[in-house]
């Protein structure tokens, strides 16, 4: 490598210039143009000032590399949440806006698909249940997710409708017990029943208590404050004597109309049709369950009043 030496200039103005001294510019692989030696420097002046080169420049030449605040950004992508289809069951008689809004809520549910169950269907147990199948057969299908509200919607205790949901061993999500999963569904199977066995155990403790009263000859005062002094059904004669006067007063309350349309000449038939687009409701209709008259209906009903005129008709002769 080429040296460069420096005219005899004053030690405070003079120019920094390549020297083998100093390390650091060696480093720096950096090459200044040769000059020509001046002949009248003597081997003395040029150790002095190669030594002044030496203790001020010991650093070698800065060195300016551009560097950023900004951090570097991870490589790795944020993981894309997984969403799911669910199917949605309900029974006729509940309200579809609890169960709306729940899946709106739940960021990783979309595309419900509602199943409802019929109000005769909602009676039955949850094995014979055709809406509620379907919706499990559509879990199992596409993968989908079973959501309902209550676990009362397809049992008639939690413990029934969890022994259900392991039958059917699909993924479900319960709103009103939100730790309840595939995963823990026998221990919550055991905690309900658990919890069964216990309110039946208190049952029966207040039973025999009262029954140790009866024996004591006490009466009981239950917390609504009525005396009671025997346990167990009522009289079934009673009962029977009751639902007889209800079903009477019934068929009383539609028999003078039936009987103007007999003796109009109206077959049973073309009665029940003329009661069905007036809009009246047959006798065992509820106001969620609305039913049509039929032709066997009407007889039974204009039958029965027959009888209960001619029995009226009969007593009051022998009195």
């Amino acid at each position: 490598m080429q040296t460069a030496v420096i005219n005899k200039v004053d030690v405070r103005h003079r120019r920094m210039v390549w020297s083998k001294f100093v390390p650091a510019w060696d480093a720096a692989n950096i090459v200044m143009p040769l000059k020509t030696k001046n002949a009248h420097v003597t081997p003395s002046e040029m150790q002095r000032v190669q030594n002044n080169l030496i203790n001020h420049c010991t650093a070698g030449p800065p060195s300016f590399h551009f560097q950023s605040n900004k951090q570097k950004q991870s490589t790795q992508w944020k993981k894309k949440m997984t969403t799911y289809t669910c199917a949605a069951y309900m029974r006729d008689t509940d309200d579809g806006r609890e169960l709306r809004s729940y899946i709106k809520m739940q960021d990783d549910l979309h595309s419900p698909k509602y199943f409802r169950e019929a109000a005769d269907h909602s009676r039955m147990q949850p094995l014979d249940r055709p809406a509620l199948w379907r919706a499990v057969e559509h879990c199992k299908k596409t993968s989908a997710i079973f959501v309902a509200v209550s676990l009362n919607n397809f049992g008639k205790t939690k413990a029934e409708g969890l022994r259900f949901l392991k039958h059917a061993n699909v993924p479900f999500r319960i709103e009103r017990s939100p730790s309840c999963n595939i995963n823990n569904i026998d221990m919550a199977i055991d905690f309900a029943e658990d919890n069964i066995n216990a309110v039946a155990a208190r049952t029966k403790a207040a039973l025999d208590k009262i029954q140790k009263q009866f024996g004591d000859g006490a009466a009981h005062v239950s917390h609504a404050g009525n005396l009671i002094s025997k346990l167990g059904a009522p009289d079934p004669s009673i009962a029977n004597a009751r639902k007889s006067e209800i079903a009477l007063k019934r068929t009383l309350m539609y028999f003078d109309m039936l009987y103007t349309y007999r003796q109009q000449g109206m077959s049973f038939q073309r009665i029940a049709d003329e009661l069905n687009s007036h809009g009246v409701p047959s006798p065992t209709s509820t106001k969620n369950n609305p039913k049509l008259w039929y032709a066997s209906g009407v007889s039974n009903y204009y039958k029965r009043g027959l009888n209960a005129h001619k029995n009226k008709a009969k007593s009051n002769a022998e009195v």
